[in-house]
């Protein structure tokens, strides 16, 4: 049971606490639907898995990682694969708040704020 879920990864054993999914629009590509889903992993760790398709057929696929590294700091690491290019980056935001309270008073409205 164990090794079934190391293999099928952390999100699996996770539990979902938000799902969005809305309409964009790129002057590159046109428009296309924008979906997240946002794992809870444990209370210093969560994930969200964003996925985009345009009607013309590009799409992508983006993970962002919050962790609590200290009282005082939250890692976001962000991990995208898409048809215009890859990529990762890294920053530390300085908050006292915890993970959950970090991602529902501020990431979770950027997420729904995203045009493309």
């Amino acid at each position: 049971m164990i090794a079934g879920l190391l293999l099928v990864g952390p999100a699996s054993a996770a539990k979902v606490i938000d799902k969005h999914t809305q309409t964009v629009y790129s002057s590159t590509f046109g428009y296309g639907t924008l979906s997240f889903t946002t794992y809870k992993i444990n209370s210093k760790y969560i994930k969200v898995m964003l996925n985009i398709r345009y009607k013309n057929g590009k799409s992508g696929k983006m993970t962002l990682d919050f962790k609590k590294i200290s009282s005082k700091k939250i890692k976001v690491i962000g991990t995208y694969r898409t048809a215009w290019g890859n990529g990762k980056y890294t920053y530390i935001e300085k908050t006292r708040w915890s993970v959950s309270k970090y991602y529902t008073n501020d990431a979770r409205y950027e997420l729904r704020d995203l045009s493309s």
